[in-house]
């Protein structure tokens, strides 16, 4: 009786976890992490720095998986998102993170559930297979944002076009009251954060001068600087963004807005050309919703 009863232990752990290729289609995975202190330009990094952690908090990520292919990430800031290669034999998924280094992860199917395991057997990302309906496009896209943003809808696509500039070369500064992270919550005033630190409209100066330093001479005339900001910014913090940008030499920037669409399903973004030198004193008490229904 022993010998059977251990033989259907075997079966039943067998089938609740399977190194079968996870099914196609959109996962998101979840992985908790510890909150770090507020990053800022000027920070300084020391050991003191680091060691002040604060809660636990829970960070997604995205893996979309086709037929032959799979992708970590995509959509995710406005990026095509990295390859990951399954290795069936083995268990293993494999995320490219650039041409000198990558991350290996053995995989796990618990129905439909997917763990990712480091090399040290650790859990490290658990993911759920998500249909369109339980998706935010526009909240995958800013996923790894310092802020949380809901752009404003563009009503009519007269004033504004498509988004068609090239991501590598577009500088992105967020607006936003709501911050994306367990440490902090809502403020009344808008805060300004880059692709990786939360900043102040003073800043501006300096960020375009670090992204014209960033890539190779040729391209300096071909970088653009774009407001990621949410529908309730305050108009006051965006004319000080414009004044600055003004003061830096930078003529025109990109107002993002997004198109009327089911962002279950897409999220689509336009662009309004702002000239710095437009004059915003008279909006101090509005809100960027309100200044674009005027």
């Amino acid at each position: 009786m022993d010998k059977y009863f251990i033989l259907i232990l075997i079966v039943l752990v067998g089938l609740g976890c399977t190194n079968e290729k996870p099914a196609e289609g959109h996962w998101h995975l979840e992985r908790t992490y510890i909150v770090m202190p507020e990053l800022t330009i000027g920070t300084d990094y020391s050991t003191e720095f680091y060691n002040k952690q604060s809660l636990t908090a829970i960070s997604l990520a995205l893996l979309d998986i086709e037929e032959n292919h799979a992708t970590w990430n995509k959509g995710v800031n406005g990026y095509d998102g990295l390859p990951v290669y399954f290795d069936m034999e083995v268990g293993k998924l494999n995320l490219e993170l650039g041409e000198d280094f990558h991350e290996e992860f053995k995989f796990k199917l618990r129905k439909d559930t997917l763990e990712l395991v480091d090399v040290k057997n650790e859990l490290v990302f658990k993911g759920y297979q998500c249909l369109d309906s339980c998706c935010d496009k526009q909240k995958e896209h800013f996923l790894h944002n310092n802020l949380i943003i809901d752009l404003p809808i563009e009503k009519g696509t007269s004033q504004s076009e498509k988004y068609k500039l090239d991501r590598v070369l577009e500088s992105r500064i967020y607006l936003s009251s709501r911050i994306n992270s367990l440490m902090t919550h809502c403020s009344t005033s808008s805060r300004i954060s880059t692709d990786r630190f939360f900043c102040t409209a003073e800043n501006i100066p300096l960020i375009v001068e670090k992204e014209k330093k960033r890539l190779f001479e040729q391209y300096e005339e071909k970088i653009t600087f774009s407001i990621y900001a949410d529908k309730n910014a305050d108009m006051k913090t965006i004319a000080s963004i414009m004044e600055q940008f003004r003061q830096s030499g930078i003529q025109k920037v990109y107002l993002a807005l997004r198109e009327d669409t089911d962002l279950s399903k897409e999220f689509k973004i336009r662009l309004r050309t702002l000239d710095t030198n437009i004059n915003l004193n008279a909006t101090d008490d509005i809100s960027l919703k309100e200044w674009l229904n005027d």
